[in-house]
């Protein structure tokens, strides 16, 4: 069953790259699959996928710039 969840993560995560864990988990429970964050972040997590969007950059007092993830 996690190779099949699997497939249909990765084939969903090539159209929408921009999806997180929290929009697959709504995704897999509309395909029926009884999936939630335990389950879908160690998925994700083992396929090295993760959501594709712009970081933001935060400036401390002595300018040095940190991207959060």
């Amino acid at each position: 069953m996690n190779l099949e969840l699997m497939r249909r993560i990765d084939e969903e995560y090539l159209k929408t790259p921009f999806y997180g864990w929290p929009r697959m988990i709504a995704y897999g429970q509309g395909l029926g699959y009884p999936i939630n964050v335990k389950r879908a972040r160690p998925l994700m997590d083992t396929m090295g996928l993760c959501a594709r969007c712009a970081s933001r950059s935060i400036h401390s007092s002595s300018k040095i710039c940190m991207t959060v993830r």
